[in-house]
């Protein structure tokens, strides 16, 4: 990093991370730092000059504040990830099945139950929901589906209505639906 003739400028990989940089010139020692309400400190050892304090001030900025001020993660995109995961890993207490078991590749391509009859995939899943049930007698929801799912095809317990499992295999596969066209009552693909 280029620095005017006799000014130095230190920062380890434990410093960048908790936001303090070194600063010396000659006999002058500083170290600047950024707190947890995220305020510029300095605290010199000896004067330095306001063209070494504003150097260090910039150089902490580019430095620090990018991760004092990172982006939390995205609500949304972590509940779809929870959501893969659910439908991966968890067998819901049911017969050692996950939803992956039988909806191959994630849900996203063609699966087939173990008797040997095809289930489509669930790429358009939440675009043909609220749909009629022939077998439940009534329209029923994306959610509905789910929890009916899991209660007859793995033999689990299905999520109650408003948690945060259902809601999150919910947004799994409405993230699976992304682009498709709203086809309420439509078939699966």
């Amino acid at each position: 990093m280029p620095t005017r003739p006799g000014l130095r400028c230190s920062a380890s990989r434990r410093d960048v991370r908790s936001r303090r940089l070194w600063l010396s010139a000659g006999s002058r020692v500083a170290c600047i730092g950024v707190n947890d309400q995220r305020i510029i400190t300095m605290n010199a050892k000896q004067p330095i000059t306001a063209t070494a304090r504003l150097f260090a001030g910039v150089l902490l900025l580019a430095l620090c504040v990018p991760a004092a001020w990172a982006k939390a993660p995205d609500p949304l995109q972590a509940a779809v990830q929870r959501g893969a995961h659910l439908f991966a890993t968890d067998t819901f207490g049911g017969h050692g099945m996950t939803c992956q078991s039988c909806h191959s590749g994630g849900g996203k391509i063609a699966g087939q139950v173990a008797g040997g009859g095809k289930i489509p995939s669930l790429a358009n899943a939440a675009a043909i929901f609220p749909r009629y049930s022939p077998r439940a007698g009534k329209v029923i929801t994306l959610e509905d589906q789910i929890r009916g799912c899991i209660a007859g095809g793995l033999g689990g317990k299905p999520p109650a209505y408003g948690s945060q499992a259902l809601t999150d295999l919910a947004s799994y596969l409405t993230f699976l639906s992304n682009g498709k066209p709203i086809d309420m009552g439509g078939k699966p693909e």
